[in-house]
């Protein structure tokens, strides 16, 4: 009803990348989340907070499948439209900046421990749960 470019259409890929990040699928919640930032882009611009939202959760998927490079491409992009946009101070701000540390973080880690690195951060997972 509201076509193919219309920014609820973009949220209702959103949500199922959500389901699908959540289930484990992670190449599904990459078509979904790309979908999603197609139509955002276009409509709202990349200078939006919204794509950059989108560019912060195809991030978290790009860590779970073990791609630094692109979970900081995407991280590093957010966070510079968030502060930007909103400020150092805003708390999405905040939230990206943190994970963007955290990314960042493991790939100086990489370097050195190489593969080992998911190793330990599987182990931090399990340990939270």
């Amino acid at each position: 009803m509201l076509g193919p470019a219309h920014p609820s259409t973009a949220q209702t890929y959103n949500n199922l990348a959500t389901v699908y990040l959540a289930m484990g699928d992670y190449p599904k919640a990459l078509e979904y989340y790309e979908k999603a930032l197609k139509i955002v882009e276009t409509v709202l611009g990349p200078e939006h907070p919204y794509p950059a939202t989108t560019c912060h959760n195809m991030s978290h998927v790009y860590l779970e499948i073990h791609d630094l490079d692109n979970a900081i491409r995407y991280s590093d992009r957010a966070l510079a439209v968030f502060l930007r946009v909103l400020g150092p101070e805003h708390p999405n701000t905040v939230t990206v900046q943190q994970f963007n540390g955290f990314v960042h973080m493991l790939s100086n880690l990489s370097e050195s421990l190489g593969d080992r690195v998911w190793d330990i951060l599987d182990q931090m997972k399990s340990n939270e749960q």
